[in-house]
């Protein structure tokens, strides 16, 4: 009965060769689209996995406009941290990250 299939499949193949070469390329493009989907939402759901208090982390992140361009960044100063820890008790730690230049670690 398999081999039914297959000899079927394989005959409508051979003769409407475009409209199967169609199909078959859209299907590899859809799960090939589908693929990467699952990757990049599993990379971007999994941000501070890897420590034991994960569900404790928080990201604050920037909102800026620059002549005229909105940019929005991770990046936060040093007072931030301070204030937080200060001003809001349910915050216990809180550190600042600062991007450095492609220069400053050589």
């Amino acid at each position: 009965m398999l081999k039914n299939y297959w000899l079927t499949s394989w005959r409508s193949i051979t003769r409407n060769r475009v409209h199967a070469a169609i199909n078959i390329i859209g299907l590899a493009v859809g799960i090939a689209s589908c693929i990467l989907i699952y990757l990049f939402l599993q990379h971007e759901l999994s941000y501070d996995q890897s420590f034991s208090d994960a569900d404790r982390l928080y990201r604050v992140t920037s909102d800026m406009s620059l002549n005229g361009q909105a940019k929005k960044t991770a990046l936060s100063h040093g007072p931030l941290a301070q204030t937080l820890t200060e001003e809001y008790p349910e915050v216990e730690q809180a550190t600042f990250l600062l991007q450095m230049g492609q220069n400053s670690l050589r």
